[in-house]
C-alpha cells in the first residue's frame, strides 16, 4: 500500500507529464493548422509573395513556443512576463499565416489600393502628411476642400498618422504603416489574452491554449478589413486590469494604466474608447460599492482622470470637427445591430454549423460567433454543472461588470430586435446621440470576450 507522500509525488508527476503532453500537442496542432493555411494560399495564389518567409516564421514561432512552454514547466508555472511572451509569439505566428509578412513592407501598396475603405485610409494619411501643420493637429486641409476633415474621419489611425507626420520628410513617398499595425494587433491580442487567463492559472499549456483561443476568435479575425477595429487587445487589457487580484493603495498608481488605455483608444477608434471607458466605469463602481475601498468622490476623480485626456486628444486630433448631430450619416440607431442568434451564427466561418439568415445584411456589424470550440466548452461546463448539481453563477463581487455587459448587450441589440431572419421589435430611433455609435452591434464584443 502506497503512502500519502508517494501518492502526492505520483500525482505531481502525472500533472507534470500531462502539461508537457498538452504543450507539445498544442504546438503541433498550431503548426499543422498554420502551415495548412499558408499552403492553401500558395495553391490559390502560386506567386504569393513572402510565402517562404511566412512559413519560416511560423516554424520559428512554434519552436520558440515550445521553448517558452518548457521554461514555464520547469519553473512550475508561467509568470506574467513569460505568459506575455507566449501570447505575443503565438500572435506573430497567427499573423504570418492569416495575413502574411508581405504587408509589413511599408512600401508594398499592391494590396492596399483594393476596396474603398483601404483607399480612404491611405488617402487620408497621404494627404495629411503633406498638409501644413494647423490646429487641430489631425486636420487635413487639402481633403474635402475648403472645409477640410480629420484623420479621425478617414480611419487613418491618428495614433500613427500624427506620430509619424513629423518624420514625413525622411519617409519614402510611398509609405504605409498598416502592415506593422497588424503585427502589433496580433501580438498584443495574444499577449493580453494570455495575461488575462494568467490571472487564474500559471499552467503554460492552458495559457498557450487561451492565447490561441483569443487569436482565433471569429470576431477578431472578422475585422481584418478594418485596421482600427483590430485593436481588440484594448478590451483584453481592460478586462485584465479589472480582474487584477489586488488593487494599488495609491490612486495614481491604480488609475494610470486605465488612463493610458483610454488615451490610446481615443487615437485609434471612438468605439473602442467607449468600450474602454465602460469597463473602467464598472471597475470604479466595484471599487466603491463592492470593495468599499474608495469614496464616491475618489471614484469620480478616478473616472474623470481618464475622461480628460480622452476629450483633449479627441480635440487635438480633430474629432470634434464634425458635430455630433452630423455623425450618424443619416442612419438610424438599429440598422447595424446585434442579432439575438449572433453567438451561434457562424455565417460562413464554420464547416460544421450552417449560416443562419439575418434580418438585414447590415447586422454583420454585430457579428459575434463564439466558435464551435467555445460552444463545445460551454456545453461541457453546463453538463458538468448538471451532473455535479452545481449552480453556474457569476461572482457577486463583479456585479458591476455583469450589469455593464447586460446594458451594452441591450444597446447592441438596439430597438430593432431580431432573432435570425425574424424581426421581433421594429422601432428605429433617429437620435443624433444614439446614432453617433450607429454600429451598435459592435458593443457585443465585451460580452463575447467575457464569455
Amino acid at each position: 500500500m502506497q503512502s500519502p507522500v508517494n501518492d502526492a509525488f505520483a500525482s505531481t508527476r502525472l500533472k507534470f507529464w500531462i502539461t508537457v503532453a498538452s504543450c507539445a500537442a498544442l504546438c503541433v496542432i498550431l503548426l499543422v493548422d498554420q502551415l495548412g493555411v499558408i499552403n492553401t494560399i500558395i495553391r490559390l495564389v502560386p506567386d504569393a509573395p513572402y510565402a517562404t518567409i511566412d512559413r519560416a516564421i511560423v516554424i520559428a514561432c512554434m519552436i520558440l513556443l515550445a521553448v517558452l512552454s518548457a521554461i514555464g514547466i520547469r519553473s512550475r508555472g508561467a509568470g506574467m512576463a513569460l505568459a506575455f511572451f507566449i501570447g505575443a509569439v503565438c500572435g506573430v505566428g497567427v499573423f504570418a499565416c492569416w495575413i502574411g509578412t508581405a504587408i509589413a513592407d511599408p512600401s508594398n501598396m499592391t494590396w492596399f489600393l483594393h476596396g474603398a475603405d483601404w483607399t480612404t485610409h491611405y488617402a487620408g494619411w497621404a494627404m495629411f502628411r503633406h498638409s501644413p501643420w494647423t490646429w487641430p493637429l489631425g486636420k487635413i486641409t487639402t481633403l474635402v476642400y475648403p472645409v477640410g476633415t480629420s484623420v479621425v474621419f478617414t480611419d487613418s489611425l491618428p495614433l500613427l498618422a500624427i506620430g509619424l507626420k513629423p518624420f514625413s520628410p525622411w519617409l519614402p513617398e510611398t509609405f504605409q504603416y498598416t502592415g506593422l499595425w497588424f503585427i502589433a494587433c496580433f501580438s498584443l491580442q495574444g499577449a493580453f489574452g494570455a495575461l488575462l487567463v494568467q490571472r487564474w492559472t500559471r499552467n503554460p499549456a492552458v495559457i498557450l491554449a487561451a492565447a490561441a483561443l483569443f487569436l482565433y476568435a471569429p470576431i477578431f479575425l472578422n475585422r481584418l478589413q478594418h485596421a482600427t477595429l483590430m485593436a481588440h487587445c484594448l478590451i483584453l487589457v481592460c478586462l485584465w486590469l479589472y480582474f487584477r487580484p489586488r488593487a494599488e493603495r495609491s490612486i495614481p498608481r491604480e488609475i494610470w494604466p486605465w488612463c493610458l488605455a483610454a488615451a490610446l483608444s481615443s487615437l485609434i477608434m471612438p468605439y473602442l474608447t467607449a468600450m474602454v471607458m465602460s469597463i473602467y466605469a464598472a471597475y470604479c463602481l466595484r471599487r466603491h460599492w463592492v470593495d468599499r475601498a474608495r469614496s464616491i468622490g475618489q471614484v469620480a476623480t478616478m473616472f474623470g482622470c481618464a475622461v480628460v485626456p480622452v476629450l483633449l486628444l479627441w480635440w487635438m486630433s480633430g474629432g470634434f470637427m464634425l458635430h455630433y448631430k452630423d455623425g450618424s450619416g443619416g442612419i438610424s440607431h438599429g440598422v447595424y445591430s446585434f442579432n439575438l442568434l449572433g453567438f451561434f451564427n457562424a455565417y460562413g466561418w464554420s464547416k460544421v454549423l450552417p449560416s443562419i439568415p439575418l434580418a438585414s445584411p447590415a447586422q454583420l456589424e454585430g457579428y459575434a460567433y463564439l466558435g464551435l470550440g467555445v460552444l463545445a466548452l460551454l456545453a461541457v461546463l453546463l453538463l458538468g454543472a448538471i451532473i455535479r448539481y452545481r449552480q453556474i453563477s457569476f461572482p457577486r463581487r463583479h456585479w458591476p461588470l455583469l450589469a455593464l455587459v447586460v446594458l451594452l448587450t441591450a444597446f447592441a441589440a438596439s430597438t430593432v430586435l431580431t432573432i435570425g431572419p425574424w424581426v421581433l421589435i421594429n422601432h428605429p430611433i433617429k437620435s443624433p446621440l444614439l446614432s453617433t455609435f450607429r454600429s451598435s452591434g459592435r458593443f457585443i464584443w465585451i460580452a463575447h470576450y467575457l464569455i
